[in-house]
């Protein structure tokens, strides 16, 4: 999107169009407008944003807000914006507002909000987007985080929030806050000086100890996860911190619409495997506990007594269905020691055609499992693999992978 097509889109006439064109195919909407003076393509695109807003950002999509391919595509959902730990307070600054979408949840929380947008086509969007929500405790300003911080550094806030762009000129992915825009390891030292708190975002893709090492003051962790989909991590720095301090690891994953939330500390003398019973039921931790690490605690935290763990990494083993849990649930048929060949007469032997394939801690790709099940996948039956410890058996040492033959028992 240029400038030119930006401030047309503000205009009555193309807002008067896409009113008449909600809930056409885009497609046939160009159509419709050849022939007219409007220009049909950049129309036709906004059409089709705007039908993926209704479901990503309904509220700006029921406003009339404008949106650009590459801010929409990199923004957070309305859904994720609004379980993001922000805290409350006075006054809180934005310093990478790109389409907006983080700066609009923080006017919920805070009572003045400051966004920062370095591209001015972006910040001309956001200004106008703005304009459309309603929200008069939000402002915006063209600059690049750097020089907003250096011309404003004797400012003070309640938080500074920072997602920085991890692209780069050839659209490239980064991961790493190094090769960000701007370098957060760079910045750190004077965004603490700021405010005390500031809340960084980063790459689900990233490693949580090697971010560890490389941050200061870092308060907490949170992973966020939307239906088994990993999202984004937040680290919380703040700018005094007792010494010694152990950053707590937390989650807020949403499923089936519910919020879960939880925190906790890494236990101090790891996980120690034991023997495990035949299970009736294998639960699955939500993805955002695996990611941090903290899916053998919180099993622990909600669960205890209830059933064991296999592994840091893989599921919860019970003999009793655990009722409302929000994840997946595996009710056991058949367990089955990993014997392509064995377990392709087990599902012959039932009339099964058709099997789903998920793991946990099992150290084969599920592409060379498929290769040698020659099974296709579907259906309401599942093999579930993974790895159980076997070393008290002094006819298997160690882990020995595991299939079993099993059915969803959750929602």
């Amino acid at each position: 999107m240029d400038l030119d097509t930006l401030i047309f889109l503000q205009s009555p006439e193309a807002q008067d169009a896409l009113k008449r064109g909600k809930g056409t195919d885009p497609s046939r909407f160009a159509l419709q407008l050849q022939g007219s003076s409007l220009p049909s393509a950049a129309l036709a695109t906004q059409l089709k944003y705007r039908e993926r807003a209704a479901t990503k950002l309904p509220t700006w999509e029921a406003a009339g807000c404008i949106f650009e391919a590459q801010a929409f595509e990199q923004c957070s959902s309305e859904q994720v914006a609004a379980i993001k730990p922000w805290g409350e307070g006075g006054d809180a600054l934005d310093l990478s507002c790109g389409l907006g979408v983080d700066a609009v949840a923080m006017a919920q929380h805070y009572e003045s909000v400051t966004a920062v947008e370095s591209d001015r086509m972006r910040f001309m969007l956001a200004r106008f987007n703005f304009q459309q929500l309603g929200l008069e405790n939000l402002s915006v300003w063209h600059s690049d985080a750097e020089s907003w911080l250096a011309d404003c550094k004797s400012s003070r806030f309640d938080l500074i929030y920072i997602d920085p762009d991890r692209r780069d000129h050839a659209g490239g992915r980064h991961f790493r806050f190094a090769d960000s825009s701007p370098n957060i390891l760079e910045i750190q030292e004077q965004l603490l000086a700021m405010s005390q708190r500031v809340l960084i975002k980063a790459s689900p893709m990233l490693d949580i100890d090697a971010a560890l090492k490389e941050l200061r003051n870092v308060h907490a962790v949170t992973v966020i996860a939307v239906d088994g989909e990993c999202k984004e991590l937040l680290f919380e720095l703040h700018a005094t911190l007792q010494g010694g301090w152990v950053p707590r690891i937390g989650v807020r994953f949403l499923r089936r619409a519910q919020l879960h939330i939880w925190e906790g500390a890494a236990k101090a003398d790891g996980f120690v495997p034991s023997e495990l019973p035949t299970p009736r039921f294998l639960h699955e931790a939500d993805i955002s506990l695996y990611k941090a690490r903290m899916a053998a605690e919180w099993f622990a935290d909600q669960y205890d007594g209830q059933g064991m763990m296999s592994h840091p990494e893989g599921y919860f083993f019970s003999s009793d269905r655990i009722p409302d849990f929000p994840s997946r649930a595996f009710e056991v048929l058949h367990t089955l020691p990993w014997k392509p060949e064995l377990i392709r007469k087990h599902f012959k032997s039932l009339g099964i055609q058709q099997v789903n394939l998920t793991r946990r801690h099992f150290d084969i790709p599920l592409e060379q499992v498929r290769q040698q099940l020659r099974i296709a996948e579907g259906g309401t039956d599942y093999l579930v693999l993974t790895q159980v410890w076997r070393g008290g058996d002094p006819t298997a040492i160690g882990w020995q992978r595991v299939a079993f033959h099993a059915r969803r028992a959750d929602g």
